[in-house]
């Protein structure tokens, strides 16, 4: 089962979430059943490969969205169903 690093921290994903506001989210990667909670939705799988590429970890080619939500949760953002 792939593991998300444990070196992504919280601030690698609000910086990851700094980029998105910026750039956008490409539309392949757009949330379609959940989202992180905020103002704007987030991709929580797309939020978790960049927030890799700040912190310069490894993430798993094959890990999947309810991966990233358990990871993202344990840093203690809130997910939420997208109505």
């Amino acid at each position: 089962m792939p593991q998300i690093s444990s070196n992504i921290t919280k601030e690698h994903v609000e910086e990851a979430l700094e980029k998105i506001k910026l750039e956008g989210t490409p539309k392949a990667n757009w949330p379609k059943t959940k989202q992180i909670k905020a103002v704007n939705p987030f991709a929580p799988k797309h939020t978790i490969r960049l927030a890799a590429e700040i912190a310069n970890a490894e993430v798993p080619s094959d890990f999947t969205t309810n991966d990233a939500i358990k990871h993202l949760e344990s840093l203690g953002f809130v997910i939420e169903e997208i109505e």
